[in-house]
């Protein structure tokens, strides 16, 4: 709010620094006083490029305070002003203050009598340095340690930073300023604070992919990210096995997964190969011994000279491991562990590999360790033996759907019991749901969870986590900053600090940064989250867009009323109030709830053209063809199912065909295509292919086939719960390119492998084409490939 007055912090502000070596001391020192500077910024002749930066930053936000600046002075003998030392010079010398002296990421904020000291464990980086030029900044993964100080220091001044830019940091204007006295010595209690900063609107309302769109500055966005003190060790533990196809695809086939398609990106490698093992452990101690190229030889390293004490060994992220011998006798058929998408069918494969290559690399680089992710099918950890203790493992983690009220997620349970020694960290996905349903081409309810954050950070704590990265949320056409907000400025505040109060940061926030229109913007801020969080709206017998949109799930037609009710009133409240409160307002306005407006009644009004396109067939039951081959089927005598469409329901400009029939054991299909053969692209089944979805309902769970034109299949199974797994069905099939004006597919598959039989009814659906032609559907979904709702309906004849 702004006033002009005199700020004096008071020292409970600084109960936040849980960590503290020293206690705070009473006594207050006096910065500026009826806006005339009465201290001065002392910056060494020499600084390195971190001091000078924090200098920059400290004297920016007290000017935005006070409309004073500061001066930033290198010789501070004849001042009789407040010195404000920042980084190491003579003076903090003659204190015995050295940078070097402190630990990696450590920092001093002291406030004592007529001079305050803001210095912590820089790099010692001297290179040019201009304030707001973004190559010339510091790099966060870079030791700033005084930086942290300068940013504590306007933490207990009273600045907030909610939003990159000026719009976004909330402070109390004032012509006379007081420091609290405090003698603090830590470091952030996560060693790494990662994550994903993907481009901004200028706006913040925006799409991040409109080709028209203007976007926030580089230097903006990383100004906000470093002012929550991301950074840190640049741990990096992703999938990093990408690059080993341009390695050695040529020269060796042998270390790539037998059995399973060569794919640049995506192949996964054989992990029992002493040569593929004995290569990673080389990869690594190269990495720790400062390789230059690392980047290009494990795709999870960014190309960067900040290193990490932690080499990352991942797979690629898909399930289409070896097959050979040694393989698959330490896979499991079934799961044994399993919790939503994740379970362990692979723990113990994989994680021989990771033990394997971490028991080499601790002989010659015992401080360092390996580190893997605890992810899809080797979410759990390995049944047969111990991992190695130089091991580190990110669990990946759907935070926005797990209510610790209800129940601690089984993956973190099990990896604490079973390594509660263990140093682990987090990947934070904060991107779920809305991956899923930008998949499908749908907008999504705000999935906002502040008020878990809290009592989530304390059962990383427990768990002992002390490093994350976390995934923001993505809409269907870009980045959806405005979702992650206060999620964001939590999860940093906590990463730094876990022993803050989260429920009070929360009220602050409302408060000061949205003004007299903090209550209602609170009220409709916990109206979605409830809505977001409501165990009837997230059942999942409901498709994915009813349970965002539909009078199921979580917009439904009361909320939406009741919700824009709190909007009109926070309008209203912002009247007359400070100009910058109206338009972080407005921002919420545009760049979210407009958005949900539009998303509702854009559901609503689809129901006509939903229902006008949906088809009702008959799968006759023929004579068993010879050999079970669907090439000798009578294809004459079936009628094809015709009338393919765009997915938003238009007509296609080629003649699509599909016929469909069963002889009560098998489903046979013929898909002919009229196209010119020769123009096919060479691409995966992600490419120029056919993609089929069977089910026996219009629900999760179905099945899925993807068949290109050159043969490459993908066949997975999707559960109730909507995650992902192989499927293995026996299935037979014939491209047929012979003709140069028609591509023909012929298509075997077991009826039980569907679990299906002959008098029941299949739901179905089919697309074909995604690079060379139109996109084209048996039923158009009005959204993305897989949408379950959207089945047709096949009755199985039974003779």
């Amino acid at each position: 709010m702004k006033r002009t007055r005199a700020i004096i912090v008071v020292v409970l502000v600084l109960a936040c620094f849980a960590f503290s070596k020293l206690a705070a001391k009473a006594g207050n020192v006096q910065l500026v006083k009826d806006g005339m500077a009465v201290s001065v910024i002392v910056l060494d002749k020499n600084a390195v490029r971190s001091a000078k930066f924090a200098a920059a930053e400290l004297q920016y936000h007290l000017k935005l305070m006070t409309g004073t600046t500061i001066p930033i002075i290198d010789d501070d003998s004849s001042e009789k002003r407040t010195k404000i030392y920042v980084g190491e010079s003579d003076a903090t010398r003659k204190m015995g203050l050295k940078s070097a002296d402190f630990e990696e990421q450590e920092y001093l904020v002291r406030v004592k009598d007529d001079y305050i000291v803001l210095i912590g464990h820089d790099s010692d980086d001297r290179g040019r340095f201009r304030y707001l030029l973004y190559r010339e900044t510091p790099n966060k993964f870079s030791q700033i340690g005084t930086c942290y100080a300068v940013y504590d220091f306007l933490w207990a001044l009273g600045f907030r930073w909610y939003l990159p830019t000026e719009i976004g940091i909330v402070y109390d204007e004032a012509k006379t300023v007081y420091a609290p006295a405090m003698d603090i010595q830590r470091k952030p209690y996560m060693v790494s604070r990662g994550g994903h900063e993907l481009r901004i609107p200028d706006d913040f309302t925006g799409s991040a992919t409109s080709p028209t769109r203007e976007f926030l500055p580089g230097m903006d966005v990383r100004l906000f990210y470093m002012r929550l003190k991301a950074g840190g060790e640049n741990e990096n533990i992703n999938h990093s096995v990408c690059t080993w196809y341009d390695r050695f695809a040529d020269t060796h086939p042998e270390y790539f997964a037998q059995g399973q398609p060569l794919r640049q990106y995506s192949s996964q490698l054989c992990y029992t190969n002493p040569a593929v093992i004995a290569q990673t452990i080389q990869d690594a101690r190269d990495y720790f011994d400062g390789d230059p190229d690392a980047h290009k030889k494990n795709s999870s390293i960014p190309n960067s000279p900040f290193r990490s004490n932690c080499y990352p060994v991942e797979p690629a992220d898909n399930s289409r491991f070896c097959k050979c011998e040694n393989c698959a006798k330490l896979m499991l058929p079934e799961p044994k562990r399993q919790s939503g998408g994740f379970r362990d069918t692979h723990s113990d494969y994989w994680f021989s590999f990771v033990n394997a290559v971490a028991k080499e690399v601790a002989k010659t680089h015992p401080d360092k360790t390996i580190g893997t992710l605890a992810y899809m099918t080797h979410a759990y950890p390995p049944e047969n033996f111990r991992l190695e203790p130089n091991i580190k493992v990110r669990m990946a983690l759907g935070a926005r759907t797990w209510d610790p009220a209800e129940t601690i997620p089984d993956t973190i349970k099990v990896w604490q019991e079973a390594y509660p020694e263990m140093t682990k960290s987090l990947h934070l996905w904060y991107l779920h749901p809305y991956y899923l349903l930008s998949r499908r081409g749908f907008e999504s309810f705000p999935a906002f969870f502040a008020d878990y954050i809290g009592e989530q950070f304390k059962v990383y704590i427990n768990a002992g986590v002390n490093s994350f990265m976390y995934e923001p949320p993505m809409r269907s056409k870009g980045e959806a900053f405005l979702d992650n907000q206060l999620e964001c400025f939590l999860t940093y505040r906590l990463a730094d600090d876990p022993t803050l109060d989260a429920p009070k940061l929360i009220d602050e926030f409302f408060a000061r940064y949205y003004g007299k229109a903090g209550d209602a913007m609170k009220k409709l801020y916990r109206g979605i989250q409830k809505a977001s969080f409501d165990a009837a709206a997230r059942n999942p017998v409901v498709t994915l867009e009813e349970l965002q949109w539909g009078e199921s799930g979580m917009g439904t037609r009361a909320r939406m009323k009741e919700f824009a009710g709190y909007m009109e009133e926070a309008k209203k409240a912002v009247v007359g109030d400070r100009e910058v409160y109206r338009k972080r307002v407005e921002i919420f306005e545009k760049g979210l709830w407009n958005k949900m407006t539009a998303a509702h009644t854009a559901f609503a009004n689809r129901a006509a053209a939903l229902s006008g396109t949906m088809k009702q067939v008959c799968a006759f039951q023929i004579v068993a063809p010879k050999d079970g081959d669907a090439k000798n089927v009578a294809w004459k005598q079936v009628t094809p199912l015709r009338d393919w469409r765009t997915r938003q329901g238009e007509k296609i400009n080629r003649d699509i065909s599909l016929k469909i029939t069963h002889d009560g054991r098998n489903i046979y299909m013929l898909l002919e295509d009229t196209v010119e053969t020769a123009k096919l692209t060479d691409l995966t089944t992600w490419g120029d292919g056919c993609e089929f979805f069977f089910g026996a309902t219009r629900n999760f769970p179905y099945k899925y086939l993807a068949i290109s034109h050159k043969g490459e299949t993908n066949k997975l199974h999707f559960g109730e719960l909507h995650e992902r797994g192989e499927w293995n069905p026996k299935l037979t099939f014939h491209s047929d390119l012979s003709d140069p004006k028609c591509w023909r597919l012929y298509v075997t598959l077991p009826l039980d492998s569907i679990g299906l039989k002959p008098g029941q009814m299949l739901y179905f659906n089919a697309s074909r084409g995604r690079n060379n032609s139109t996109e084209a559907f048996w039923i158009p979904t009005f959204g993305g490939n897989h949408e379950p709702s959207r089945f047709g309906e096949i009755w199985l004849e039974k003779r």
